[in-house]
Formats: structure tokens, C-alpha cells, sequence
């Protein structure tokens, strides 16, 4: 998280079915998704946004298609070039998920419109930073509570 990087960048994401089909009613369905995206990073001092949008789109037209939307907002709270941490920044990200089509009971592959709140931190080490935090699903069926997670990112 360094000043002056502010930006949009967007790209497309394809994945190819590894597992076992879905079985259906109406046969396996066994989709590749097409996900296009586009996301952004904006910076106003130590306050940062960022988000990102996508669409999930299978090549099964009985799989169901998803908007994803993603908003986190933070503050660095710490930053030093010397010190092992070089940052350290809370951030609270707010990820909605959206059925294009296949809605409702009848729906052959049903996928719920759901919000999840997440916070956390976020820590850097040189080319790295850890993610520590909690996520809740707010909306939809709550098939789990709470959340927790890390996640380890080195940049190249």
C-alpha cells in the first residue's frame, strides 16, 4: 500500500472443470466459467478504497450465471520503510453475490443472492503482507456464522 498507486485494471478469468460434474435432473453439467473483471485501487492519504465487479459466466446454460461486487475500505494506521512490519492497515470489505438467471425454487442450480461483511488487517513485510479477519454472511441462507481467515500474498 503505497502512495501513488491508484489505478484500474480488469482482465478475465477462466476455469476449466477439474472435479466431478454436477449432477442434475437433467444430466451432469459439467460448465467452464468465463469470468470478466474489472477492479481499482484509490488512495487519499493513509484512507484507501478498493473493489472489484466480475460476472461468472458458464458455458452450460442450465449452470447459473453471477454477478460478483466487492468493496473494502481501510486506513494505514502504521507505516515505516525500516521496521520489519512497513505497514499496517485495518480494512472492513463489504462482497455481494448476485444470480443472474436460475432464480427462484424451480431453479435446477440454485445460487442465493448474498451479502458478507468481513474485517481484518493487513500487515507488510518488504514484498509480502498478511491478511488476518473475520467475514459474516448478512443476507441469504447462513450456511456458516463466522468466517476466519489468512491469507499470504507475495509480490513479483
Amino acid at each position: 500500500m503505497k502512495p501513488g498507486q491508484d489505478g484500474i485494471s480488469g482482465g478475465l478469468v477462466v476455469t476449466a472443470p477439474t472435479g466431478p460434474a454436477i449432477q442434475s435432473i437433467q444430466g451432469p453439467i459439467r460448465s467452464t466459467l468465463i469470468q470478466p473483471w474489472v477492479g481499482f485501487f484509490v488512495s487519499e492519504g493513509d484512507v484507501f478504497a478498493m473493489g472489484f465487479s466480475s460476472v461468472a459466466i458458464p458455458t452450460d446454460g442450465r449452470d447459473t450465471s453471477i454477478l460478483f461486487n466487492d468493496l473494502s475500505v481501510g486506513v494505514v494506521v502504521y507505516r515505516s520503510p525500516t521496521d520489519f512490519i512497513s505497514y499496517i492497515a485495518p480494512m472492513a470489505e463489504a462482497h455481494l453475490t448476485t444470480p443472474l438467471d436460475n432464480r427462484g425454487d424451480h431453479a435446477l442450480l440454485s445460487v442465493p443472492d448474498l451479502l458478507v461483511l468481513t474485517g481484518g488487517v493487513q500487515f507488510g513485510f518488504g514484498p509480502a503482507s498478511l491478511a488476518l479477519g473475520m467475514a459474516t454472511p448478512v443476507t441469504g441462507p447462513r450456511i456458516y456464522k463466522y468466517e476466519a481467515f489468512a491469507q499470504l500474498k507475495f509480490r513479483y
